[in-house]
């Protein structure tokens, strides 16, 4: 009997402290009994961090665009010595020649799309010479071109490395399996 009756009061105890957890308040009030109203940020605040965010990084993908675009160059060299010295050899090195004219086309669009988007990133139209924004619709616009700039830069870059690549790859296989 004495079994039963605890387990009535401890479960009299639970459902009584859930009952009082079910409706108690979730936001406690502060000590004097008032509470706190969160500040709220001005409208547009939070849209011009966004836009000097994103203007940091867009400099940051031009600055790693550069890079890219230096070592593509070098690569553009190394190439050309490949081809130099199959040429001394005698080797057919006629794809390559064609393979390397392309990528080196491609090479110069991409540095010229590239700095049309230093360029614009430079100027800043839409903001403060510390990055933050001034104007909205300029930032915005600012913004948009060099990425469709830094985008166009990336993908002619892309597209030459590819096929340098392939036709470099294609001559060695082709040129294995006639020693």
């Amino acid at each position: 009997m004495k079994k039963v009756t605890r387990n009535i009061l401890v479960g009299l105890l639970i459902v009584s402290t859930l009952f009082l957890m079910a409706f108690t308040p979730a936001i406690w009030p502060q000590s004097n009994g008032v509470m706190a109203a969160t500040p709220k940020p001005q409208a547009g605040q939070n849209v011009n961090k966004n836009l000097s965010l994103i203007l940091q990084r867009e400099e940051n993908v031009s600055q790693r665009q550069q890079l890219h675009l230096t070592k593509a160059s070098q690569v553009a060299s190394k190439a050309q010595d490949l081809i130099s010295k199959a040429q001394a050899k005698g080797v057919n090195v006629d794809d390559l020649v064609k393979a390397l004219a392309d990528f080196n086309a491609k090479l110069a669009d991409a540095q010229k799309a590239h700095d049309q988007a230093v360029s614009i990133l430079n100027a800043k139209n839409g903001f403060d010479s510390s990055g933050n924004v001034t104007d909205r619709q300029a930032a915005h616009q600012t913004l948009m071109d060099a990425r469709d700039n830094l985008r166009q830069a990336h993908l002619s870059l892309a597209n030459g490395v590819l096929t340098l690549r392939t036709a470099v790859l294609n001559w060695r296989i082709a040129h294995q399996k006639t020693k």
